[in-house]
């Protein structure tokens, strides 16, 4: 009865009866407005008041994102966004189409990803009005959108020149939190470039510039805090490195920061990707704690993209690395088919070889997408290139291929000494001495080992570093 009552209403009826509500809830009950926004927001839509309704709608969707529902921010920022379109074109409504774009930008990256097609849909066109308008307050979270989301989508070698881009405008406009996510977004291309000393340089800039108080706000901005990026990616390339021990460190480290902070997505970041050091130690259980408290803190905080899509592909690896290597693949291919779900390719190459340990056939198969991958111009995900072609390497020589199985191995050893990867070098090299040692060429195996062995100083205790040493015992038994 009372929708059909409703319904008899003319609508400028409506419309006025709502407006008298929506004004004595303003006058009568001011804590509706702050407290409830949507509630006011959605009286005034309906009385045709856009210009009041747009800022409630944005401090509803705001206030929504900050406790990550996602969902909810995002229907109430697009609401906003809809309703500024019926508003008169001047200044004030073009600052809040931006000012919305880019909250819709943020929310999107958290609840599809940083590849999500609405997160270029709304900050590209949102870069071209923040620098028409001048706003570079807003330049910040949109360089870090569109350089992620050009990343992860795999065009690592472009999201390099935005990064550059990014620092090179910080230091033009005096904006420090628009260079300090620069310096971020630079080391993380360059990580997945294979460029491991220039990301460390970026590093360096990263901890020189960073304070929680200047720069806390990024990470509700963008999801995304500075000094956790730099513990997340310097723990692997400072492992591949040579640094087993001291990458424990900075994972430890970064964890500890990221806790602090308690930004659910920067958490569940850092527990998946930012894991991956534990796999590299070979230690899976450690590895497989952090994944499942990723999928308990998606869960109930509502970031799906940490717990049913990061926190499932790294729970292959942890499978495999504990030996489950069945189980491990078909958690593999789902993770990997809902990473890739999300327009990712970012990561494929290094988990599609990780997967090639069934049917030599298949394996190869797998190892040769990775690499055609990584040759992809202007992608070039050469960060784990080097032990792609150490797994090719020991797949040809199950097939017997040795000559193709040797070349592999060789450019392996090639490309982690050309990128300083002295922890790849060492996997490859031990490679190498195995077959040389089963073989009974004991001297040529120690002669390809031993110098890559001693120019270790820290780990010993990992998995790369006691198969090492074993096969060193081994071959010096067998003189």
């Amino acid at each position: 009865m009372q929708d059909a009552a409703y319904d008899s209403l003319l609508k400028a009826k409506r419309q006025e009866l709502h407006a008298a509500i929506a004004e004595a809830m303003r006058t009568r009950m001011p804590e509706i407005p702050a407290e409830e926004p949507e509630v006011l927001a959605q009286h005034y839509t309906l009385a045709g008041m856009e210009a009041a309704a747009v800022p409630l709608w944005r401090r509803a969707g705001e206030q929504a994102l900050a406790g990550m529902s996602l969902n909810e921010a995002i229907s109430h920022l697009e609401t906003a966004l809809r309703l500024v379109g019926r508003l008169p074109p001047d200044a004030v409504r073009e600052a809040q189409e931006l000012e919305l774009q880019v909250l819709l930008g943020t929310a999107w990256m958290a609840l599809r990803g940083w590849p999500a097609q609405e997160v270029h849909d709304y900050l590209a066109p949102a870069l071209a009005l923040a620098r028409r308008l001048g706003r570079v307050d807003t330049l910040m979270p949109i360089s870090l959108g569109l350089w992620a989301n050009m990343l992860v989508r795999g065009r690592i070698a472009g999201s390099l020149e935005l990064a550059l881009d990014a620092i090179e405008e910080g230091r033009d406009v005096g904006r420090g939190d628009l260079a300090i996510v620069g310096h971020s977004e630079a080391m993380i291309s360059r990580f997945w470039l294979g460029e491991f000393a220039e990301a460390a340089g970026h590093g360096d800039e990263i901890l020189a510039r960073y304070d929680a108080a200047a720069h806390g706000h990024i990470v509700m901005q963008c999801n995304f805090d500075p000094k956790s990026a730099y513990g997340l990616y310097a723990a692997h390339f400072v492992w591949m490195q040579g640094f087993p021990d001291r990458a424990l460190s900075i994972l430890l480290e970064k964890e500890a920061h990221a806790r602090r902070i308690g930004h659910p997505f920067d958490l569940g970041f850092a527990l998946t990707v930012g894991s991956h050091v534990l796999e590299y130690r070979g230690e899976p259980e450690a590895l497989m704690q952090r994944v499942e408290e990723a999928e308990r803190l998606g869960r109930e905080a509502s970031v799906p993209f940490v717990s049913e899509v990061m926190a499932q592909v790294m729970r292959g690896v942890a499978m495999l690395r504990a030996g489950d290597a069945r189980g491990a693949i078909d958690q593999l291919r789902h993770g990997v088919a809902m990473w890739k779900g999300t327009g990712a390719n970012i990561w494929n190459p290094y988990i599609n070889a990780l997967s090639a340990c069934g049917d030599h056939g298949e394996a190869l198969a797998a190892l040769e997408e990775s690499l055609e991958q990584v040759a992809r111009p202007g992608w070039e995900e050469r960060s784990h290139l080097a032990e792609i072609l150490r797994l090719k390497g020991c797949v040809l020589r199950r097939l017997g291929r040795d000559t193709e199985a040797e070349a592999a191995l060789q450019a392996s050893l090639e490309v982690s000494r050309r990128q300083g990867a002295r922890a790849w070098e060492l996997r490859t090299a031990t490679t190498i001495a195995g077959h040389l040692a089963d073989e009974g060429r004991a001297a040529a195996a120690r002669a390809v080992l031993q110098p890559v062995f001693d120019g270790f100083t820290e780990g010993f205790g990992t998995m790369d570093l006691r198969a090492a040493r074993s096969l060193l015992e081994r071959v010096a038994a067998s003189g």
